[in-house]
């Protein structure tokens, strides 16, 4: 079993340093972590790391598309790719081992912050341990899930609801999600105005995508 943290970035040096911490090395020895920075502006990290470079920004779905694709020829059902973004700060040295431990199990999915979607497409907070999809942000993923031919859907770049789809794409295909409440991990993010409208703009994409399929 191979186990690959696969992170985007856009030129937020600060941040992928605040990730890349002692702490976080500690705690994914014996895992490849690849970044991929998007639109242009380089950074400097780790020599530990793998980083690939897109003048383009290829979104939240695109990003992690290019990354997988380059794992896709050798992976194995059982590897674990782990998604994180760079706003996410590691706080604890087992987190790694708590977030991927469900994929050992029956799990295909296995992620922090999971969200229910009620009847008519709105998100709520759920305590449950098998959510209707959870953070694309900080999640572990088994490699069977990919070779079945799920995949980031392009229609939601750059980002929102990315995740969402992914999970219900997997979902529909027989794969377990669960949330793991507390994994260790901090992730920062402050929405804002352009956020707000992709977000409205993604949820319209998303329910033409689901409204008439058959969830159960």
């Amino acid at each position: 079993m191979n186990r690959y943290i696969l992170i985007l970035t856009m030129g937020r040096e600060d941040l992928i340093n605040r990730l890349l911490s002692p702490l976080y090395w500690e705690s994914t020895e014996g895992a490849t972590t690849i970044i991929l920075n998007q639109g242009g502006q380089k950074v400097k990290v780790s020599r530990k790391a793998i980083v690939h470079h897109s003048d383009e920004n290829l979104g939240c779905a695109g990003g992690r598309t290019f990354l997988v694709d380059r794992l896709l020829p050798d992976l194995q059902p059982n590897d674990q790719l782990v998604f994180l973004d760079d706003d996410v700060e590691v706080l604890d040295r087992y987190w790694l081992w708590r977030l991927c431990a469900p994929l050992s199990r029956e799990y295909g999915i296995s992620g922090v912050g999971g969200r229910n979607i009620t009847p008519d497409f709105l998100t709520e907070a759920t305590t449950d341990r098998h959510p209707d999809y959870v953070s694309g942000g900080w999640c572990a993923i088994r490699g069977d899930v990919f070779l079945d031919g799920i995949t980031w859907d392009l229609r939601f770049n750059p980002c929102y609801y990315e995740d969402i789809d992914f999970c219900w794409e997997s979902r529909a295909k027989g794969k377990l999600i669960t949330c793991v409440s507390d994994v260790g991990l901090r992730h920062e993010h402050t929405p804002n105005e352009a956020a707000a409208q992709l977000v409205a703009v993604n949820r319209q994409k998303f329910i033409e995508k689901w409204a008439n399929v058959d969830r159960n």
